[in-house]
């Protein structure tokens, strides 16, 4: 088991702006940052977005099994 034998995930969901004027902008970048400095610069030349799923289908090959993975709505 385990992650080796997925080769693809699919995020369905949301995406949401999350822009520099934000209270939450700067401590994403710099939690970010301490993670991996690059990602941080492309993000302060570009935009920052947080990733709301509603479902997770990890699967393995084209026509493989999937493994899916419902979330709640948010209240």
């Amino acid at each position: 088991g385990g992650w080796k034998q997925v080769d693809r995930i699919v995020i369905e969901g949301r995406a949401e702006l999350i822009t520099d004027d934000s209270g939450e902008y700067r401590p994403l970048l710099t939690e970010i940052a301490t993670k991996d400095a690059m990602t941080a610069t492309f993000i302060e030349r570009g935009n920052l977005y947080r990733i709301c799923p509603r479902r997770l289908v990890l699967r393995k090959g084209i026509r493989g099994d999937a493994l899916i993975v419902e979330y709640a709505e948010p209240e």
